[in-house]
């Protein structure tokens, strides 16, 4: 099908006045300081230039680091924050057009839909703060864009590879978007010699990223979260890989029994329903059908990323993993978007647009206050209340959840460095690091009497925050809201 410039420009202008409004409303709600979480600890990595948590995330800190040089805000951490609504953007941007590429041209419809994706609850409350997933859904969408949006000439291949190694480097669940991408690239390649290079292309920067990670633990950065708690130099190459795999978490993936684990993946559809809306859903079940009839070979990279995603995450047992399935919401908006391309066949067309902006004012009216975080600065103002309490060369103890926030204000400040942290999340972790052949009782076990020894041994006044839950061993005597001094125990320390 053919078109006149007149409609190039009108569907230009539909995409670009829909990318300004989401990023009006992600710069509106990002958060207005450090959040918590994992973001705390990404911005004081981004700021430091230092050791995170597995898998090492040396993409999202080079280039976070680069971002924050903008003068956007006075504030480090809103800076960083606002990288992740910047890659969100993209995100948007990227997947109006593979959307157009891989279904079909309607700007407005295609518009509709991808705003539904674009606020949905996790993925806005993960544009608007410190954190990884934006830029993984920004680095797959382009990905993929750059796949199906013209021809792949070998310049385009080559693009690609080098793409694939910069998501490594982000996030390592790119390897289960190259699993069903990269066969599909391998089959277009027109020669061998393509084929092996776009592999070598990708090999060599993934690895060059993550070989930054030994260089800045050599420089001994001012945050590296594996000292003095691990026992792993990552100069060592073992120890690199162990960080890189995942090996801090590993006995949490597929981390459930068969039954279990079929109940998640079954949980899994709600979520989908929470995020994409119940509309999205089974018009995304219709997409499905209608891609595959049209378009086999986009069918099957779109839904087989979807898949791999779903199968991996529902088996991640830790707390918080429904925030995780960014990849998956991006593939089923794909759905999406044929699904309604189809209907049309069914309804007017001016039906389907109404729908889809009635749908975007509720993602928006629902999502504001719970996704949104521009009001939210109760994590500054506890650790703020929790430096200025404490007194001189006092330890506090907490989770990573606390700890963290309160680390970014001494580092990224410089307030209250006398204060010493005490990180109970990360000792736990080196415990069951230490003792990976013992029950996890024994490294519970472990942890508490490491804990207590810190804390009845500590030469100052001992505080716990609230939430840290070792009252049966101690006398919490309320501090402050949120703090309690801990009463030690008579523990011979000599």
């Amino acid at each position: 099908m053919s078109y006149t410039p007149t409609s190039v420009l009108r569907r230009q202008l539909i995409y670009l006045t829909a990318t300004a409004a989401v990023t009006i409303l992600y710069i509106l709600t990002t958060a207005p300081s450090v959040y918590t979480n994992d973001s705390a600890e990404f911005t004081l990595g981004v700021y430091t230039q230092g050791i995170v948590h597995s898998t090492g995330y040396p993409t999202y800190l080079l280039l976070g680091r680069v971002f924050t040089w903008l003068p956007l805000h006075p504030e480090f951490a809103v800076r960083v924050n606002l990288f992740s609504a910047v890659a969100g953007v993209v995100t948007f941007y990227c997947l109006l057009r593979l959307c157009e590429a891989v279904v079909g041209y309607d700007p407005l419809l295609t518009a509709g839909v991808c705003g539904v994706f674009v606020f949905a609850p996790e993925i806005w409350a993960h544009a608007v703060v410190a954190e990884v997933y934006l830029l993984h859904t920004a680095l797959v969408s382009a990905i993929l864009l750059l796949t199906f949006a013209g021809e792949l000439s070998v310049g385009r291949l080559y693009v690609i590879a080098l793409l694939f190694g910069v998501s490594f480097g982000n996030h390592l669940a790119a390897v289960l978007v190259a699993a069903v991408v990269y066969p599909y690239l391998w089959w277009q390649a027109p020669t061998w010699r393509v084929r092996w290079t776009m592999v070598a292309m990708t090999t060599v920067v993934t690895v060059t990223l993550y070989l930054y990670l030994p260089v800045r633990f050599a420089a001994d950065p001012a945050l590296n979260i594996l000292e003095p708690h691990f026992d792993r130099d990552l100069r060592n190459p073992a120890n690199l890989l162990w960080l890189v795999s995942g090996g801090m978490f590993d006995e949490r993936m597929f981390g459930y029994g068969p039954v279990a684990y079929l109940r998640e993946l079954v949980a899994f559809v709600p979520q989908l329903g929470r995020n994409l809306t119940l509309p999205g859903v089974l018009v995304g079940l219709v997409g499905v059908w209608d891609l595959a009839r049209r378009f086999t070979g986009g069918a099957v990279v779109v839904g087989g990323a979807f898949t791999l995603q779903v199968i991996f995450f529902a088996g991640y047992n830790v707390f918080d993993k429904w925030t995780m399935f960014h990849t998956a919401y991006l593939m089923w908006t794909v759905f999406m978007v044929a699904g309604v391309f189809r209907l049309m066949a069914l309804v007017p067309r001016q039906w389907l647009v109404g729908v889809l902006a009635v749908i975007c004012v509720y993602q928006v009216a629902a999502h504001w206050q719970s996704a949104g975080r521009f009001r939210d600065t109760g994590v500054r103002d506890q650790s703020l209340a929790i430096l200025e309490a404490l007194p001189p060369d006092a330890l506090l103890v907490g989770s990573w959840l606390s700890v963290r926030p309160v680390d970014y204000f001494q580092q990224v400040h410089g307030l209250r460095p006398d204060v010493t942290l005490y990180d109970f999340t990360l000792v736990g972790l080196s415990m069951r690091d230490a003792l990976p052949d013992e029950t996890e009782g024994a490294w519970q076990a472990a942890t508490l009497a490491a804990t207590a020894a810190t804390i009845d041994c500590y030469p100052g006044d001992v505080f716990i925050v609230e939430g840290f839950f070792i009252e049966d061993d101690y006398a919490l005597e309320p501090f402050i809201p949120g703090l309690f001094r801990v009463t030690k125990q008579s523990l011979d320390c000599r």
